[in-house]
């Protein structure tokens, strides 16, 4: 699919224009800010349980403080400098901050041949400081290069769009970037970059960005694995792949999607107001036993006969809904009840008594 292609299929996602080779992004929508916080959630949560289960972490919200663009400038982000002593005299190494920011001002995301670039209204930054041992500082780069990847792949909905990009070396610093490919532009979806303080020129850097090494008495001067993601750049190439997949559909990964699962009512005017106390019924329902679960429930919005009912199902597969649930004249009489899966249309019934445990075993394998 050409880019054009996909910049004309996502305006309910974002409200954009495109002058040669800049995308500027004048407002994001409601849903794409689901996905954005989705994403975030994923990732964080990804950060935590799989990345680094062991390693204690801090998390701060750094917006407004100075960006740690260089090694001396850890020195100016009194957040960032306050997390570092609490967890050097708490913790031996390794431990990481892990920083939150968002910015007023446009930030552009370069894409990596330089013949493209995407400008939000503003930026939403995740950034991890890995402080590490200089013993062991290169093996984990490359290891956190690879998990991270995968996160990415399991994320996407075509996994071979992603790669690590080949390794730059700089007299201070390595790094590479995790890329998602969109026709023939790259996105850089996150950057990891390897350096050591011993290296920084500033004194107070290597006096006070010190930590204590694991069974050992002495402190040393760590080395530093710093990840980057900017969250509106991540989610634009989870948008920009999953609309690659087919028109019918857009193909979100089911924790990403903007809703996880949409409620829709099919049946005669006599029975509108019962369908839809049954459908506010089981969206409490879900909501009580697994509030993760987005659900979105149209109530504005009725099915009188097939056509509209067709109609409604195909416009939230576009919104990359993963399941529907459908409900009609026999869900009242019955109790039963039909999930629909967006990638094959097949529906299979389920009564209403086990629909929250069927559901919670769905989102959370």
């Amino acid at each position: 699919m050409k880019l054009a292609d996909k910049l004309s299929k996502i305006k309910q996602f974002v409200d954009l224009e495109q002058k040669g080779n800049v995308i500027k992004v004048r407002s994001i929508t409601p849903l794409f800010q689901n996905l954005l916080n989705n994403v975030r959630e994923e990732y964080l949560k990804f950060h935590s349980t799989r990345d680094s289960p062991s390693i204690p972490n801090f998390f701060i919200d750094s917006t407004g403080e100075k960006e740690a663009l260089d090694h001396a400038a850890y020195l100016y982000n009194s957040k960032f400098t306050d997390a570092y002593m609490k967890l050097k005299v708490e913790q031996e190494l390794p431990f990481s901050i892990t920083e939150e920011v968002k910015e007023k001002h446009n930030a552009i995301e370069c894409i990596d041949d330089g013949s493209l670039r995407v400008i939000f209204p503003k930026r939403y930054i995740l950034r991890t400081s890995y402080f590490v041992s200089g013993s062991f500082s290169r093996e984990s780069f490359y290891h956190m290069q690879r998990q991270h990847k995968i996160f990415w792949m399991k994320h996407g909905s075509y996994p071979g769009k992603y790669r690590i990009s080949d390794q730059k070396i700089f007299p201070l610093y390595k790094m590479a970037n995790i890329q998602s490919s969109v026709t023939d532009y790259t996105f850089n979806i996150e950057g990891l970059k390897l350096f050591s303080l011993k290296d920084c020129s500033d004194k107070d850097i290597r006096e006070n960005f010190v930590a204590k090494i694991p069974n050992k008495k002495k402190e040393i001067i760590p080395d530093v694995i710093k990840t980057v993601v900017d969250l509106q750049t991540a989610s634009m190439a989870f948008l920009f792949d999953a609309l690659s997949l087919t028109d019918y559909y857009t193909a979100f990964h089911r924790r990403i999607a903007p809703f996880q699962l949409s409620i829709i009512p099919n049946g005669s005017r006599e029975n509108a107001k019962k369908l839809d106390d049954l459908a506010r019924y089981i969206e409490l329902l879900i909501i009580e036993s697994e509030p993760k679960i987005k659900v979105l429930n149209d109530l504005k919005t009725r099915n009188y006969d097939e056509s509209e009912f067709i109609k409604q199902c195909s416009f939230h597969d576009k919104m990359g809904i993963p399941y529907n649930i459908l409900i009609d004249e026999r869900s009242l009489d019955e109790g039963f009840l039909k999930l629909r899966n967006r990638n094959t249309t097949l529906s299979e019934k389920i009564h209403l008594s086990d629909v929250t445990n069927y559901l919670i075993k769905i989102f959370t394998s």
